[in-house]
């Protein structure tokens, strides 16, 4: 086997790694950076910090966080990296006949927390292959699905869709929290401005001659 292929909440399965809170970034290993927004969203702003150090969105202020990126790309861990901060860990596989009530200090003494929560929950069962740890890439993450969604999302927010559209009153509640972009926060009345990239409703209306041309050109 040379690697696995999943979405991302499967790769929290297959490698062990928590990607359910603070630092879900598997990339960015334990030097992630999140915070906590609305309503328990957790909120990633460091990836500026794999862009060129002379990109002009590093010193921009106002259009992301409010802070300038100066720091460098995460360091990328290897194999044998990564098996090192699971060694530790005691896991049994499969299903037991019988529930067993294990307490934490069962659990291995190099266990890492997070909010109370385990960030590494299991060393792999793919570590067991005398390859894996020094194999260059163990997990590719599913594309298709990836893209699809990332289209969707991107498509139904500029088509400023009441129902799908990213750009909703959590987001602009969140923006207030993170005290950033002003302009878009909710006024008095709790309404919002509709943003410069959405479109009117009279012009979300296409015959079906647009959009297949839309399709074709979004698949080209």
């Amino acid at each position: 086997m040379l690697w696995r292929i999943s979405d991302f909440p499967s790769l929290d399965n297959l490698s062990g790694w928590n990607t359910n809170i603070v630092l879900a970034c598997p990339t960015c290993n334990f030097d992630s950076e999140s915070s906590l927004l609305y309503r328990g969203k957790y909120n990633f702003m460091g990836h500026r910090r794999f862009l060129h150090k002379d990109h002009k969105f590093r010193l921009s202020c106002s259009l992301f966080d409010g802070r300038t990126e100066l720091r460098e790309a995460p360091e990328h861990l290897s194999g044998s990296g990564i098996f090192e901060q699971v060694q530790g860990i005691n896991v049994t596989f499969g299903k037991p006949l019988e529930p067993i009530h294990t307490s934490k200090r069962d659990r291995g003494n190099n266990v890492v927390e997070v909010d109370g929560v385990e960030q590494w929950k299991k060393k792999s069962i793919f570590f067991n292959l005398s390859y894996w740890e020094m194999n260059l890439l163990r997990y590719c993450l599913d594309v298709m699905h990836i893209e699809k969604n990332v289209c969707d999302n991107v498509l139904y927010t500029l088509l400023n869709d009441p129902k799908k559209s990213k750009d909703n009153l959590k987001v602009r509640k969140a923006l207030k929290e993170m005290c950033i972009r002003k302009e878009l926060w909710l006024d008095e009345r709790g309404r919002f401005r509709p943003s410069l990239f959405s479109k009117a409703k009279k012009q979300n209306v296409f015959t079906n001659t647009e959009r297949c041309q839309n399709a074709r050109w979004i698949l080209k």
